[in-house]
């Protein structure tokens, strides 16, 4: 289930700034963390570099 979760957040993250909702996935995921979300290493840089903010 927990793995459902992430790869639902992972995906939703990336679409939303595809389609411009928002600006920025590395924003998105600091925001997350500071609301008491844990995100791995490896998850945070995967959504980074799906979204283009990380080469």
């Amino acid at each position: 289930m927990l793995i459902l979760l992430l790869c639902s957040t992972y995906i939703k993250l990336v679409k939303a700034k595809q389609v411009g909702y928002i600006e920025s996935v590395g924003s998105a995921i600091a925001l997350l963390q500071s609301k008491g979300m844990w995100l791995s290493d490896g998850f945070i840089r995967q959504a980074l570099r799906l979204s283009g903010e990380l080469p």
